[in-house]
């Protein structure tokens, strides 16, 4: 089986379990070696002067880490993990293109998120299991240093798989998550439990650092580490049934919102500094972490709004259209086969790819603050396009 095909099988794997499930066999838990590694071969690089790469990330370096999930993202490092056959190697590239360091988990355990302690500090919180010929032990989760692979607290147990969005778990029947499992949130200093335990609350997610809770009619938030609460509205006076709501799970979609869905379909955006109603029925949405614009997408089109939650401007868009990705003061927007780019600011259509260029489109999956970028070959596995050291810049 090629490295691809490999590839090919791990992702589609992941999506039937919901990217979260974590249960090795013995047998294949006896292959993994947990220790942290900081030598780790650099991935190869990508020629793609035979693709059309937009227009901002021409002349960068792109490498192919073959990372098989989504990366994750914080302070100018991405994670996720590889197929090396045995297990799943967790890798950690920095924006410029320096692999920082690895670990393996079981092939399994494709649970994995980023998030920062309250004082900053980025942290990698990866899943874990431990297994006998006759039963499957508990899982957890150990929190490692982003930057450089340390560990940092862990590992704890957790009642299920990852759940999110955020340190969310669910308590489930081997380890699948379903509707049904009681939802936990951790602490993200200490790994410890701090919300979910009282049969009154309801866990909806941990979104970078802000508990969103849910207590009969009472949408509350509150930080993970801190007492009181930021801010709370009762969900029956917005006329959304407190039974059907959920939190999207979507981490590299903003820093400052969150997106909740009603019987899985639109839902609100709100800020979680403050529980402002962005809009109260997006299908998506996307902050533009330069300029702090969000991006909605609802039934009627899409609308910008700045940072103070002012509408910058608005447009039609297609019943099939999705939100590929916002940054870089650009919304890219897909439209079946086609992608379209609207500045953030104005709304104007871009130009973000040459016109007369052949070959593959390369279409951004997450455009940092710095210039660095995923984006998707034609194959649908993601590439990292790098920026140069802080210094060389």
């Amino acid at each position: 089986m090629s490295r691809r095909t490999a590839r090919a099988l791990i992702v589609l794997a992941a999506a039937i379990v919901g990217v979260s499930a974590c249960a090795p066999t013995p047998r294949e838990e006896a292959d993994v070696n947990r220790e942290v590694r900081t030598k780790v071969s650099a991935p190869a690089t990508v020629d793609v002067s035979e693709m059309n790469v937009p227009v901002s990330l021409q002349g960068l370096k792109v490498y192919d880490p073959e990372w098989v999930v989504m990366p994750q993202y914080a302070q100018e490092v991405y994670i996720a993990p590889r197929d090396v056959g045995h297990a799943l190697e967790y890798v950690a590239m920095s924006t410029s293109g320096e692999a920082l360091w690895a670990v393996e988990r079981p092939r399994s355990c494709t649970g994995f998120l980023v998030t920062e302690t309250s004082d900053g500090r980025p942290l990698a919180v990866l899943l874990d299991s431990h297994t006998s010929a006759d039963k499957l032990a508990g899982i957890t989760a150990t929190a490692h240093d982003l930057r450089t692979g340390e560990v940092v607290w862990g590992p704890v147990e957790v009642p299920g798989t990852y759940s999110g969005p955020g340190l969310v778990f669910a308590s489930t029947p081997r380890g699948v998550v379903s509707e049904g499992g009681q939802r936990v949130a951790l602490d993200r200093n200490s790994g410890s439990i701090v919300a979910g335990q009282s049969v009154e609350e309801r866990v909806l997610g941990d979104v970078h650092g802000t508990l969103i809770t849910l207590n009969g009619s009472v949408l509350a938030a509150r930080d993970s580490h801190v007492a009181g609460e930021k801010w709370r509205l009762d969900v029956v006076e917005q006329g959304w049934d407190p039974q059907q709501i959920r939190a999207a799970v979507d981490e590299n979609a903003a820093t400052h919102y969150a997106r909740l869905t009603i019987n899985q379909g639109p839902g609100p955006v709100i800020d979680i500094r403050d529980g402002t109603i962005l809009h109260a029925a997006a299908r998506d949405m996307g902050e533009d972490p330069l300029t702090g614009s969000v991006v909605v997408l609802t039934e009627d089109g899409l609308t910008s709004y700045d940072a103070e939650h002012r509408q910058l401007w608005s447009t039609s868009a297609f019943p099939d259209t999705t939100i590929q990705t916002v940054g870089g003061v650009f919304v890219y927007v897909r439209e079946g086969e086609t992608i379209r780019v609207h500045n953030v600011l104005t709304g104007a259509i871009a130009q973000a790819y040459l016109y007369d260029h052949p070959g593959t489109i390369l279409v951004p999956a997450h455009l940092g603050p710095t210039g660095a970028a995923l984006v998707f070959d034609k194959n649908g596995y993601v590439l990292l396009i790098t920026v140069p050291p802080l210094g060389e810049r």
